[in-house]
């Protein structure tokens, strides 16, 4: 059965446009970068979370919620007013970094947002500073998920707290840390109002911060829809690669 004139010319064009992205060096800019930025942000947020959600666990019960409220208030904030407040935070020589760290050290101010060495460590801290309350508070509540009395007798056996929290309860809430390193790894694929606001459509200077979602919607400034589509469709083996793994993940515990 032969395909319709119609349905051919569709098929040859979607075979164009994704031909037009592979041949395109920007489009592996932003692979590059979106890679980069997620790997940088995981191995940042998972081991800082771990740390501060086991800290945590060892407070009062009225010092845990205060401390764990404090943690969650950047990630309630809008994506677009957390990027604003770090623009101001990030912006030239007056930006507060600058003024508190660097500054008053007799070094140099850094152009956070305009040196190419500095935009995706930026967009990093960024991600931190949003993400690592929540992540916290998922593996805080794993941690205390973890029977009492499983602790009591290791420590009738003589383990510390740092060898029950290396020998139980990080094996404990692996599933935990599995489910957040997805999480933090798809939401790197839909970052959009927060590196939109510090860096615009470009990506920087030098193309330093253009990720897959910036990258796409670009294309949709010149009403190119069916290319941003295309882009979008490209990372969807990604994230089922990624999906698939965390389900085999999970069936195997």
């Amino acid at each position: 059965m032969s395909l319709s004139p119609e349905k051919g010319q569709q098929s040859t064009a979607l075979f164009a446009n994704y031909e037009r992205l592979l041949n395109d060096k920007l489009f592996y800019k932003a692979a590059f970068n979106t890679a980069k930025y997620a790997l940088l942000s995981i191995l940042t947020i998972i081991p800082l979370s771990l740390t501060l959600a086991f800290l945590l666990s060892l407070l009062s019960k009225r010092l845990r919620y205060i401390s764990s409220f404090i943690l969650l208030l950047p990630g309630l904030l809008p994506p677009i007013v957390l990027a604003i407040l770090f623009m101001n935070v990030f912006h030239g020589r007056e930006g507060l970094l600058n003024q508190v760290f660097i500054l008053p050290f007799g070094e140099r101010a850094v152009n956070w947002m305009s040196d190419p060495n500095y935009i995706l460590p930026s967009m990093v801290i960024q991600s931190v500073w949003r993400w690592t309350g929540f992540v916290t508070l998922f593996l805080l509540c794993g941690l205390e998920a973890i029977p009492r009395s499983v602790k009591e007798a290791a420590r009738l056996e003589g383990a510390g707290e740092f060898l029950i929290f290396r020998s139980i309860e990080i094996p404990g809430v692996k599933h935990l840390i599995i489910f957040c390193t997805a999480f933090l790894f798809i939401d790197t694929f839909s970052l959009f109002a927060g590196s939109f606001t510090l860096l615009g459509p470009s990506g920087g200077t030098a193309n330093a911060g253009l990720i897959i979602v910036n990258y796409a919607y670009r294309f949709t400034r010149f009403q190119e829809y069916n290319m941003a589509a295309t882009v979008c469709l490209a990372t969807l083996p990604v994230l089922m690669l990624l999906t698939g793994l965390f389900c085999i993940k999970r069936k195997e515990k």
